[in-house]
């Protein structure tokens, strides 16, 4: 067979009376049914108060159900000028829930919602056909529910599935597919692997480049673990490697099929193509950054650069809990010789490797909601392990109740350390609690006592992290950046429809006449709330998200303001010459901060000719024109270019 691995049961101990009689599925079916209840209930929880999540891509679903080219493309705006910075697909749920009911919070925010708990029960029927011919078994059904309690608690996943954002689609669709591979490996049909590299394909198409990162752990599971021969799996890799380019290449391809006239430019890339918005905004740059200063500001959302960005700092009760437990599970099974399990190892381990290489050294832009990528693949490598140490107690097997029982008490006293480290982050009676669990726990593997033992640990382990994600259920979300826990200063500011917004929009529809557009902004923060007060209107996000995509010229701005296609700009943040008086915004001093360096370095529209064009051509609005609250000048800034035609 070459390189295949032997995954074979044969050397594997005979299970005891004990474990057979819980070889039933009813016991197994019950524990899921009760895994996907949680997560039902620590995503839908209080839902509503996230109102419509992330702005950015709400309005860009709005704007999408009405128009079926803004759809196609995901464009910010009907008139389909420019789009948000991801691939279209990844909106597409949203806005068919917006063009079925409405966008409101439900639309907003319960697709992902429900990705989230869907992603759940995929991870328990993932892990428990990892064990291939023993999926039926005992320790297999076992690792699949601790991987779906993991999931379902898991912070940082329940706070990204509390939003909007599609990391979620995209985390559905890869576990999706590693069911399929997994399936591929049982039957060792090439076209079932096939469809596995295309659901890889789709995933690209929801967050791009990110989704390739997973493509080693599939490759290698397959090479080794497919029963079959060697030139059979080389074919099955080229086969997998034609549906995935031909999946990935899908969206980007029908875009080519609209006249050039009619397209819409491509936000975040430098030239208006998706495959510059791959290779660039959304390839190189999150690795390797796009300018020192982009990178200060934007790769600081979770931590700086390095080996220590998991072991420290705000990853740390989001996903980085879990870490220890993964690494000493696979510990656990290497020493357990339980090559059923090896398949699970080399998909989840090499997930998780690849994951875990790119996300420290990641120097562009990182937000720890990217780790929800993660959070699947190391729940599982502990699941597995427990699962299958817990399988070495009841057989007696002296080596595997070492390893974990050395998995357990390095599990339990790193998590002891995290909420020693956040006093206040947890009640006080909280890590006594976990301590004498953690003892107890340790006390009946010595007894012998597995059940005893599986139980305390269990509560033991998930304490903690399902404190922190019921106290993230229980909070209002900062959206474009998801954080669980106590949060205590998010440096985002989430964008919202204010009062201010909302007479504005009103002000500019009843002054659109014949425009094609109410209004435009110099980029997408200002753009998205006068989207959603205007019901959908359509409001030009001149740069895109943060302003520096190069959309339009000055020449061009000039032009349709000439044929009065145009005739509102919105500068915002930092558009007065004498810059802004951040002190006089309710904001926190992270945020403060944040504003101050995006206004300094002119963040939001930094085509200056752009700027400068409208300060000399337009005329500024007072606010008291259009009802706006004293501040409202601090971050909107309306100049009225009528006068310029």
């Amino acid at each position: 067979m070459g390189l295949a691995l032997d995954v074979s049961t044969e050397a594997q101990a005979p299970l005891p009376e004990a474990e057979r009689r819980f070889a039933g599925p009813r016991w197994w079916y019950a524990g899921l049914a009760a895994s996907v209840v949680l997560a039902a209930c620590l995503r839908l929880w209080r839902l509503n108060e996230n109102g419509f999540g992330n702005l950015y891509y709400s309005a860009a679903a709005l704007s999408m159900s009405q128009d079926p080219l803004a759809f196609l493309f995901g464009a910010l705006d009907t008139n389909n000028f420019i789009t948000v910075d991801k691939p279209a697909i990844g909106i597409w749920p949203q806005a068919i829930a917006v063009t079925l009911f409405g966008l409101n919070w439900a639309t907003a925010l319960l697709p992902t919602a429900l990705f989230g708990i869907a992603s759940v029960h995929v991870l328990a029927q993932v892990v428990r056909l990892s064990f291939g011919a023993d999926a039926g078994s005992a320790t297999a059904r076992v690792a699949g529910l601790l991987a779906a309690l993991g999931l379902a608690i898991c912070p940082i996943a329940v706070a990204s599935d509390r939003g909007n954002n599609p990391d979620a689609f995209m985390v559905l669709v890869l576990l999706l597919a590693a069911l399929v591979l997994l399936n591929a490996i049982r039957t060792e049909r090439i076209w079932v692997l096939a469809c596995s590299a295309a659901l890889i394909g789709l995933a690209f198409n929801v967050k791009m480049l990110q989704a390739y990162l997973v493509l080693p752990a599939f490759a290698v599971t397959w090479l080794f673990c497919a029963r079959t021969t060697l030139v059979r799996r080389l074919i099955g890799l080229l086969a997998a490697l034609l549906s995935l380019l031909a999946a990935s290449a899908a969206w980007m391809a029908s875009l080519y099929l609209v006249p050039p006239d009619r397209r819409a430019f491509i936000g975040g890339s430098t030239d208006g193509s998706a495959l510059d918005l791959v290779l660039g905004y959304n390839g190189a740059s999150r690795i390797v950054g796009a300018g020192s200063g982009q990178v200060q500001q934007n790769g600081g959302f979770g931590g700086p650069p390095g080996a220590g960005r998991f072991l420290h700092g705000v990853l740390v009760e989001q996903v980085s809990w879990l870490l220890p437990l993964a690494v000493l599970g696979v510990i656990t099974v290497i020493v357990a010789r339980c090559k059923v399990a090896y398949p699970g190892l080399i998909l989840l381990g090499g997930w998780s490797l690849v994951l875990l290489v790119v996300f420290s050294q990641a120097k562009g832009t990182f937000h720890p909601y990217y780790t929800t990528q993660l959070a699947p693949a190391v729940v599982g490598l502990a699941a597995i392990g427990l699962a299958v140490g817990f399988s070495g107690l009841a057989r007696k097997e002296l080596p595997v109740v070492a390893a974990l029982a050395v998995q357990l008490i390095v599990g339990i006293a790193w998590i002891a350390r995290i909420v020693s480290a956040r006093p206040g982050a947890t009640p006080d009676w909280m890590l006594p609690v976990i301590l004498t669990l953690g003892a107890v726990a340790v006390l009946a593997i010595w007894l012998r006592n597995g059940l005893l033992a599986g139980i305390v640990a269990t509560l033991a382990l998930s304490l903690a992290p399902f404190s922190w994600a019921v106290v993230t259920a229980g909070q209002p979300l900062v959206a474009p950046n998801p954080l669980a826990g106590h949060v205590r200063d998010n440096p985002i500011i989430p964008v919202t429809v204010t009062a201010d917004d909302q007479k504005l929009a009103d002000f500019l529809t009843a002054r659109r006449g014949d425009a094609r557009w109410i209004g435009a902004s110099v980029s997408a923060m200002g753009a998205v709330p006068l989207t959603i007060a205007s019901g959908g209107r359509p409001v030009m996000a001149i740069g895109g998200f943060l302003g520096k995509d190069p959309a339009l010229s000055p020449e061009q701005l000039a032009e349709l303001v000439r044929t009065r296609e145009l005739r509102f700009v919105e500068l915002g943040i930092g558009w007065g010459t004498r810059g802004v008086d951040l002190s006089r915004l309710d904001i926190t001093p992270a945020q403060r901060q944040m504003l101050g360096n995006l206004a300094t370095l002119r963040i939001g529209h930094s085509n200056p000719k752009i700027q400068d064009w409208v300060r000399d051509s337009c005329q500024h609005v007072d606010p008291m024109n259009y009802g706006g609250s004293p501040t409202a000048d601090l971050t909107i800034g309306l100049f009225d270019c009528g006068a310029a035609r």
